[in-house]
């Protein structure tokens, strides 16, 4: 047995520094950390360019987490010029929501006013 664990106070599962202080070996402690693997990181587009346009990297990412451990993902974004924009609200209708939905029909017009700063192509 590669953690002796005669005493039943002992928990299997404990930090790594605590089980070796307990007499664990290095090679019969399992602690995984979290993981992030960039799978597709294709470059952010610039003014000007044809094709494909590229406004996000990394588009794709592997994640392997542990519970509770938190993990920092760097997105890089750039605002193609002058690309189409859809705004859509998404929201719960319910009567609690009232004053949430009067507001937002107010700022709908006002948002739309400043997009059309942004980009031509706004719905």
């Amino acid at each position: 047995m590669r953690c002796g664990f005669d005493d039943d106070s002992y928990s299997r599962c404990d930090l790594p520094e605590n089980l070796r202080r307990r007499g664990c070996k290095e090679d019969g402690l399992n602690f995984p950390k979290n993981k992030l693997i960039e799978v597709e990181a294709k470059p952010l587009s610039d003014a000007g360019d044809a094709g494909e346009i590229v406004q996000v990297n990394p588009q794709k990412l592997f994640l392997q987490m542990r519970p509770g451990e938190p993990t920092r993902v760097q997105l890089n974004i750039r605002q193609a010029e002058d690309f189409p924009v859809d705004l859509y609200y998404v929201m719960d209708l319910s009567q609690s929501m009232a004053n949430d939905l009067d507001s937002l029909k107010g700022l709908g017009d006002k948002l739309a006013k400043v997009m059309k700063n942004i980009t031509k192509d706004f719905r």
